[in-house]
């Protein structure tokens, strides 16, 4: 049974734990219908991947589960005490299509409203939300790699090694307008960096067969004599290997640095979401599983074997979580109980017929059993179940109050106690701004992806 002791209150709830059905007297958290996604301008349907609703479309009646650690008491969500907490704030989720998903759950566990979508596409790539009588304003920015960068050309980078990723720029939000920041590690760290190990092979293949003919001599001997100074797969393997924990630590560290710029003083206003642990072949299952079948499932298949990208999940989650402790970073842990839940995947409820599988000579296996994703509502709850849970915690510390400038905070920091009025109304202009703010003149409405700001003259900065 899990312990007395709230979770975050002494400790993270780490360890071991199980899940437990979800009473039946209990309504169901949240429904996500098809329509939704047209109304947040988006392209997704009913028949797309990106649909986290299918599963209760194919069974509405499906069991729910709620994680139970052993080491604490985590408590059920409760949006009206959230709504207490977050009061007046802003949160911004960052990270890839998981983090999406973990942004989608909190909205709709804190029974709130999406914005529009920044571009009609399948994918969530910068969308807003409303919740708590619009009291509380959250945001999602997709950014596969969360690169802390103003320079275009950094982006331009680093889809030149991976074009599949998504970097939506973040840091100005991030550092400015969040009283809570989230950032997510995702899954896209370790495949796009499979994929540039796949790139320095191939490479390397090429060079040996270029050395060969240079010793051999012949026209392809002066090409490699040319490209000697080009660097060698063991050094871009270590430089692979570096570039994750090099770059969260930047991300971490310069987040906190312009956080506390803006006023934004506590370092535990950053979360930091770990990877979570997807089970190959999760099809099959159809309940939670314990954490040693996860182990013999996960080694036993092809994509555990072969794919680089499974093997890292857990260097990753690690690296992740030993830099959120040095930087005094909360981070959310969800490799574990992640692990357990299969059964909560997308896969099982798409039609088998409409899955390949294949691998090339590089082990990147391209299972389209969706086993990364989660039914919603479903395991992602939990992760937000455990947010709250660690805000709770921080009601009584300076998470709640941000830093004035005669506090130590940045000139442009306003204090957050002035009264901020109503911070969204839905699809339609509004006019009230009472002084110029941000180049904004009295009486002037402005409108941002579907949803009008209301300024205050206490707050010296747009959000645009």
């Amino acid at each position: 049974m899990p312990a007395s002791a709230p979770c975050y209150a002494t400790s993270p709830p780490l360890g071991p734990g199980e899940w437990l059905a979800r009473p039946l007297s209990l309504p169901r958290p949240y429904r996500i219908n098809a329509s939704l996604w047209a109304y947040a301008g988006t392209s997704i349907t009913g028949k797309t991947p990106q649909h986290y609703g299918r599963c209760d479309d194919v069974s509405d009646a499906r069991p729910l589960y709620e994680w139970a650690p052993r080491s604490c008491a985590l408590a059920r969500f409760n949006a009206d005490e959230a709504c207490t907490l977050l009061r007046g704030k802003a949160l911004l989720f960052v990270g890839d299509s998981t983090v999406a998903q973990l942004f989608l759950s909190f909205v709709l566990l804190l029974h709130g409203r999406l914005g529009l979508n920044n571009k009609r596409a399948s994918v969530l790539s910068d969308i807003s939300a409303s919740a708590c009588a619009d009291a509380v304003r959250l945001n999602f920015v997709r950014s596969d790699l969360l690169l802390w960068t103003h320079a275009q050309q950094d982006f331009q980078g680093a889809r030149g090694c991976d074009g599949y990723t998504t970097l939506q720029p973040f840091a100005t939000r991030a550092a400015r307008d969040a009283d809570v920041l989230i950032l997510g590690v995702g899954h896209h760290f370790s495949s796009s960096l499979e994929r540039v190990a796949g790139k320095y092979e191939a490479a390397s293949a090429s060079e040996k067969k270029e050395e060969a003919a240079a010793k051999a001599g012949g026209k392809h001997g002066r090409k490699a004599a040319a490209s000697g100074g080009r660097m060698s797969f063991g050094a871009n393997e270590l430089a692979r290997q570096a570039f994750f924990s090099f770059n969260l630590n930047h991300t971490l560290s310069s987040a906190l640095t312009a956080r506390r710029r803006w006023g934004h003083a506590s370092a535990a206003s950053v979360f930091l979401v770990g990877i979570s642990t997807p089970i190959p072949g999760c099809r099959a299952y159809d309940e939670p599983i314990s954490l040693s079948r996860a182990v013999l499932s996960t080694s036993a298949h092809p994509r555990g074997l072969l794919n680089r990208a499974w093997k890292e999940y857990a260097s990753v989650n690690e690296q992740a979580n030993w830099l959120a402790e040095a930087l005094g970073v909360t981070f959310i842990d969800v490799a574990l109980p992640s692990a357990m839940r299969p059964d909560g995947a997308m896969a099982r409820f798409w039609p088998p017929s409409s899955y390949k599988s294949a691998c090339n000579e590089h082990g990147n296996c391209a299972l389209k059993d969706d086993c990364v994703h989660y039914c919603l509502p479903g395991p992602v709850d939990a992760w937000s179940t455990m947010i709250y849970n660690k805000l709770r915690a921080l009601s009584d510390t300076p998470l709640a109050k941000r830093q004035t400038a005669s506090d130590g905070g940045h000139q442009r920091g306003a204090p957050r106690a002035c009264a901020r009025g109503r911070v969204f109304v839905w699809r339609r202009v509004v006019v009230g701004v009472r002084a110029r703010v941000g180049g904004v003149s009295a009486l002037e409405p402005f409108m941002t992806r579907g949803i009008a700001y209301t300024l205050h003259s206490c707050t010296p900065y747009d959000y645009r």
